[in-house]
């Protein structure tokens, strides 16, 4: 079972890209050791997604959490207008201090991870994690009863979840489209 999908990135850029019609520069924040393959998947599916939107997007590395307000006055410097965020755990636990410089450098912010939303990020959509929790579950109930797991299938999620943080989008002055908050499974007012 894997857990990333690359290829909601043009889900994601879409949705970000209806709060700010205007979008045109979007940074992709990541962690300075990300696995090649999955970088260079990650990063395939991003640029074909902006290039059709007709988004600019520039990735910024950081090494630790010391160097987040430099990476953030570089990104106002380059003109970045909102930020994508993938899934990394090693940045999930940086997610208070990524979101209050986001704030405070006015750049609107989509993730897939729920949690990140409820704490301060513009929009969250991604697999829905309980649904990746029950199928991780499965697997293990199958290798414990015998199964092999390289004879296991490689699962990929099934549902996702949206969710909009109104409080955020008020600090920013944006209004998320009704259309969005209608397809939202939470809206955080």
């Amino acid at each position: 079972m894997q857990s990333y999908a690359p290829e909601m990135m043009g889900k994601r850029l879409q949705m970000l890209k209806e709060p700010i019609p205007t979008l045109s520069r979007v940074a992709v924040l990541r962690r300075d050791s990300w696995h090649p393959g999955i970088l260079a998947v990650y990063r395939q599916a991003t640029d074909a997604a902006a290039q059709k939107l007709g988004i600019r997007v520039r990735y910024v590395q950081f090494q630790n959490a010391d160097a987040l307000p430099g990476v953030f006055a570089e990104m106002v410097k380059e003109r970045d207008t909102a930020l994508l965020i993938w899934d990394d755990p090693r940045v999930d636990q940086l997610a208070p201090q990524i979101l209050d410089l986001a704030v405070k450098h006015r750049l609107p912010t989509i993730v897939d991870d729920a949690q990140w939303a409820k704490i301060g990020a513009l929009i969250a959509y991604g697999p829905k994690a309980d649904d990746l929790y029950r199928q991780a579950a499965t697997h293990v109930d199958r290798i414990l009863r015998g199964a092999k797991p390289a004879d296991l299938p490689i699962g990929q999620p099934t549902t996702f979840e949206l969710i909009c943080n109104l409080k955020t989008a008020k600090a920013l002055g944006l209004t998320i489209p009704q259309a969005i908050l209608l397809l939202a499974d939470q809206v955080i007012e």
